[in-house]
């Protein structure tokens, strides 16, 4: 009896020493077999200098492991795992600390290979094998009993992890700084928050050539709960920061400041799955440059939206964009004895904005449907710049950057990618992938639908031509732009205002529909100034544009590809002045007759043409009725009169006043005296300013008057610009101090162009005071082009 008493109590003790000593070998033994696995597995040497288990508590560490191979150690500084078994009997898996610092992980899933840390990982047959792709019951049987466990967290932090991963054309490389999760348990309808700050040190692919670099911030409230029927649904409210973002291939880089986007996210484990997500969106400082100019492609400030999205809708509210260039203007460089030109811009400061933008997704039954409320283009700046050649720079450009975008979108992806689950199981040949978009049912249209597109005052056309000398040059300022109910099928409104130099315009108003081409409306061209085109009169006729002023109003109706329409015509005051006989001759030959004489044919004694041009026909090859501008010919050489009466009505101010004698001069034009400028100035004189007003006051009194005003240039304007010249340049000692001209006979070289410009800004400041000062209204106001006579006075002729 006393034996066995004695037996008991020792195999008690020993039961109790193994017991405790329980923990120590389970932990030993695990080391030992997990550092034997592991070398097995592909590590040249593995080492674990603490690592504790206690089955009892379910508490795990782990602390100074390293992995060895190819010359690299991957180390994990400390990993503690505490579970509670307690929860196992409640069908929950619950970790109560999960503590990860100082890990390196290498990932490698490529060339059939997949590895943590250089350890081979088997493949799951249920990935690799395409008879098992698609195989209900193994499915079935690896998801069996799951919806009716849950699983919960107390803590989760990571800190200080580097994370390589290798695939078949990509590489990532990145740095998780903190990563921490707080409580998060399936059955209770808590909120866990979740944060996570991480450097992407590099994402690199193989076949596109990109490689990137970003900064991530991401911070959010998690929700994932199960109901009684064990349907399982998440709610993620979060916010996510990339900042310093480097994106690079060979053609292009881009970077971006800062992308911001606030999300909730809703997803529901149903039969089907289904989600929502509400989203808010900032993006700030983005840029891509070319690669092979250093030249920028798309310049962008700021884009904000908010939207919802479901797997059938897409709605987006508030989207302002601004700040958007497409090849911004370039400055200047000089690098080295080479002098880089300024890169023309060409879309600038774009801003925009929409109320609210709705999108019902494809389906299998119909195609896209997008409606938009109200969109607003409220500023911009479009430069076209013709060169010497012809060319447009901005066009060059474009399709400079359009090749690299072309190289980049046909850039082949990998032959040898890794097949998909569906893919495999399912393999499709050419013939059967033609069958099956056959067999596929036939979708509507897209549908569009814009309520109204506003172009606001803010917009801009800006038109340079150096194929010409002098340079002509135009803007066209939007006053405003409306197109109302903008559809693929339904018929839209338009309407417009454009503002040209000189105080002329552009109004237009029509019914257009995109779906059978067809338009009617009205396009009116008010007040244009010829003198403003006088260069292409000199290089097509030969004739440059002295004064004249144009309107234009044009009633059309497009429809079946027939263009019915109708062209009146008024010009004023129009005088030409023959520049180049060869071209003269060229075109009187080709219209029969001298253009000027058949100009005059046109005027009536008001020195008005009146024109009525029907255009009818086909729209590519329309037939110009001419017959109606004939009869105003013909009607114009019956009907001259003479300025004489007018003279008459201006005898107050007719020692001012001259009627053209002389042979070859109009015998209508009256001509008051000239206004007197300075040699090489443009600023009016103050003892002009009183002739100037009477002469406004005698205009302005009689709304049917019109007067011509022709800037004039002599030699002295010449010299004293040559003076500027030679000083701005350092040439003073270059001068003859005796005659105060250049001393080498620079005197006799005439700068048209600055002689033209110098005429023009004196006529421009005679119209401006008549203007401005005097009231007179700006449509009996006409700019002629200037002239330079060497023996002339300089300042501003004045003619009725």
């Amino acid at each position: 009896m006393l034996l066995s008493k004695l037996w008991f109590r020792r195999t008690c003790l020993a039961l109790l020493v193994f017991l405790v000593a329980l923990p120590w070998l389970v932990s030993d033994i695990t080391r030992y077999l997990a550092v034997d696995w592991i070398e097995q597995h592909g590590v040249e040497k593995a080492e674990v200098e603490t690592l504790w288990i206690n089955p009892y508590t379910g508490f795990v560490e782990l602390s100074g492991m390293s992995l060895s191979k190819d010359g690299k150690t991957q180390a994990v500084e400390s990993m503690s795992i505490d579970l509670s078994w307690w929860d196992l009997w409640s069908k929950k898996v619950r970790i109560a600390e999960l503590k990860v610092s100082g890990l390196d992980l290498h990932l490698v899933d490529a060339h059939g290979q997949r590895s943590i840390n250089g350890i081979a990982l088997p493949v799951s047959a249920v990935v690799d094998d395409p008879s098992l792709a698609h195989n209900d019951s193994v499915v079935s049987n690896k998801t069996e009993g799951f919806n009716t466990w849950h699983f919960a967290i107390d803590a989760l932090l990571v800190k200080n992890t580097d994370i390589e991963l290798l695939q078949q054309q990509a590489s990532v490389a990145a740095t998780i700084d903190s990563l921490a999760l707080t409580s998060l348990d399936t059955s209770l309808d808590t909120k866990s928050e979740l944060s996570l700050f991480m450097t992407l040190k590099n994402l690199s692919h193989e076949d596109q050539k990109i490689t990137a670099t970003t900064q991530l911030q991401y911070t959010a409230e998690l929700r994932v709960k199960k109901d009684i029927a064990g349907l399982w649904s998440s709610i993620l409210a979060g916010r996510t920061v990339f900042e310093n973002t480097k994106i690079s291939n060979p053609e292009f880089h881009a970077t971006l400041a800062k992308f911001d986007v606030e999300m909730t996210k809703a997803i529901h484990f149903d039969e089907a799955l289904s989600y929502e997500i509400d989203l808010e969106t900032k993006l700030s400082n983005f840029s891509l440059i070319q690669n092979a100019n250093q030249q920028a492609f798309i310049n962008l400030d700021a884009v904000s939206f908010e939207s919802k999205i479901d797997q059938n809708f897409v709605s987006v509210e508030s989207f302002v964009l601004s700040g958007l260039d497409v090849f911004p203007a370039s400055a200047t460089e000089d690098s080295g004895e080479t002098l880089v030109e300024k890169a023309s811009g060409f879309i600038e400061n774009i801003g925009l904005s929409s109320d609210q933008i709705n999108v019902a997704l494809p389906s299998e039954a119909h195609a896209a449907v997008i409606r938009v409320d109200n969109v607003n283009l409220m500023s911009g700046d479009v430069y076209l710049d013709k060169n010497e050649a012809g060319d447009i720079n901005q066009i060059n450009r474009l399709n400079s950057a359009l090749s690299d975008v072309r190289r980049v979108l046909d850039r082949p992806l990998a032959k040898n990618r890794r097949m998909t689950l569906e893919e495999a199981a399912n393999p499709v040949s050419s013939n059967d992938a033609d069958n099956l978009v056959d067999s596929l049912p036939e979708k509507t249209p897209l549908q569009l639908l814009v309520n109204k597109f506003t172009v606001k005052s803010g917009v801009a056309i800006h038109f340079t031509d150096k194929s010409v000398s002098p340079t002509f040059s135009e803007i066209l300022k939007t006053d405003f732009i409306n197109l109302e109910n903008i559809s693929l099928t339904e018929p839209m409104a338009v309407a417009m205002k454009i503002d040209l130099s000189h105080g002329a315009n552009i109004v237009a108003n029509a019914q257009a529909s995109v779906a059978n081409l067809s338009a009617k409306g009205r396009f009116d061209l008010n007040n244009y100034e010829l003198l403003t085109a006088s260069v292409y009169s000199e290089m097509f006729t030969g004739y440059a544009l002295e004064s004249g002023q144009v309107n234009l109003g044009s009633d059309f109706e497009l429809s079946s590809n027939q263009l019915k329409s109708h062209h009146e015509i008024d010009i004023d005051y129009l005088n030409l002045r023959a520049e180049h006989q060869d071209s003269v001759e060229q075109f009187a030959h080709r219209l029969t007759m001298p253009l000027d004489q058949a100009v005059d044919l046109l005027r009536d004694g008001n020195d008005h043409i009146h024109l009525e041009v029907p255009v009818n026909g086909e729209l590519n090859n329309p037939d110009v009725n001419l017959q109606q501008v004939m009869n105003t010919a013909l009607k114009g050489a019956m009907k001259k009169a003479s300025m004489a009466v007018l003279s008459a009505l201006l005898q107050p101010y007719g020692a001012m006043i001259s009627i053209a004698q002389m042979a070859g001069e109009e015998m209508t034009k009256v001509r008051l005296a000239p206004v007197a400028f300075r040699p090489g100035l443009s600023e009016l004189e103050p003892s002009s300013l009183d002739y100037i007003e009477k002469v406004g006051a005698m205009i302005r009194e009689r709304s049917s008057l019109k007067i011509k005003l022709c800037g004039v240039t002599n030699t002295q304007d010449n010299d004293l610009l040559l003076i500027e010249s030679h000083k701005d340049s350092g040439g003073e000692e270059k001068i003859n101090t005796s005659t105060g001209v250049p001393a080498d006979g620079e005197s006799i070289k005439v700068d048209m162009e600055k002689m033209q410009a110098l005429g023009h800004e004196r006529a421009l400041a005679v119209k401006s005071h008549l203007e401005n000062t005097v009231g007179v209204n700006s449509s009996q106001l006409f700019m002629c082009l200037p002239k330079h006579l060497s023996n002339g006075a300089p300042g501003v002729e004045l003619s009725i």
